[in-house]
């Protein structure tokens, strides 16, 4: 009789414990239409696409640009020291450097040939800079910047026997101001100093002028 009470006892029990689970259970389940599921499903994978599109080279900005560029360069060779101005063209291009602030560029300069009596003179040139872009407002900036320049400078003058070609390493420092017509174009006025890095070259150093047109995309 005990036994069996015993075992009435731990059915009873295990069929209530059985009861309140499935309750439990019961209650962590929301019944949902195949509608409503559906508009979840779409939420949660959008989520997730926003998630993984969203990078820091989204931001990236990539440069090209156009200037007009007036040089005053200063020459000495032998016992002469003068001085030669020169108008060329600037093309260039650039990119963010994971900050629209800071640009990296590489710029080509083109001033032709030149002709004072009997002597001819060539001025080229290929910078590396970088530069940190502020803004003072929606629509104005300023730009500083420094980098590396190589110069490719001749001349020749058959009558005064005077034959150069030098090929000059030198630094460069330059500011300016910019102003954005919108989000992609913009036009500026650039000042740059460059100074040679050797001492035996002709071409020492030169001050340059620059009004340039940018474009970002």
């Amino acid at each position: 009789m005990k036994r069996s009470f015993q075992i009435l006892f731990f059915v009873v029990i295990t069929f209530t414990l059985m009861a309140l689970s499935t309750k439990v259970q019961a209650s962590d389940y929301e019944e949902v239409s195949y509608d409503d599921l559906i508009n979840r499903l779409n939420k949660k994978k959008s989520k997730v696409i926003q998630s993984q599109s969203s990078s820091p080279l989204d931001d990236i900005m990539i440069h090209a640009g156009f200037g007009l560029v007036t040089t005053v360069s200063n020459v000495n060779f032998g016992d002469r020291n003068y001085s030669h101005t020169y108008n060329g063209f600037q093309l260039s291009f650039g990119i963010d450097l994971f900050s629209p602030d800071w640009v990296a560029e590489g710029a080509i300069r083109n001033y032709g040939n030149a002709q004072t009596g009997s002597e001819y003179r060539t001025l080229r040139e290929t910078d590396m800079k970088v530069m940190y872009r502020g803004k003072t407002s929606d629509r104005g900036g300023y730009r500083l910047g420094t980098g590396l320049a190589t110069r490719y400078f001749k001349v020749n003058d058959p009558i005064n026997n005077v034959h150069i070609s030098d090929t000059t390493p030198s630094a460069l420092f330059f500011g300016g101001i910019d102003a954005s017509i919108n989000r992609h174009f913009g036009v500026g006025i650039e000042v740059g100093y460059r100074s040679a890095m050797v001492n035996y070259t002709s071409d020492k150093n030169s001050v340059d002028f620059m009004l340039r047109m940018d474009s970002f995309f």
